[in-house]
């Protein structure tokens, strides 16, 4: 994300990109330079690959351990995690789960 944003940053710079056309997430990282700010404007309409989109929807409906191993089992979930350079798996301290 840091780096996304240093490229859209030197293109409105070169004004090669109007402000109006970057999702929320991308305009207050660059307005705040902290992901975690950021982040919370970030909407699963954002995301535009249906893979990606619908394992993303899979963790946030996550609701009990055995939906994280569900994913973690997901051939398509670990390929994702993969080709964005994870070395790791979801665990259940990484995902909100209700209190029972």
């Amino acid at each position: 994300m840091e780096a996304i944003g240093k490229m859209i940053a030197q293109s409105i710079s070169q004004c090669g990109i109007d402000i109006t056309r970057l999702s929320p997430v991308c305009y207050w990282y660059i307005v705040y330079g902290d992901i975690s700010k950021a982040i919370s404007f970030a909407e699963l309409s954002d995301v535009h690959d249906p893979d990606v989109a619908a394992c993303l929807q899979k963790v946030v409906k996550a609701s009990s351990k055995l939906d994280v191993d569900e994913l973690n089992g997901d051939s398509t979930f670990i390929n994702i995690l993969s080709d964005i350079g994870s070395t790791s798996i979801l665990s259940v301290s990484t995902v909100w789960l209700p209190t029972t």
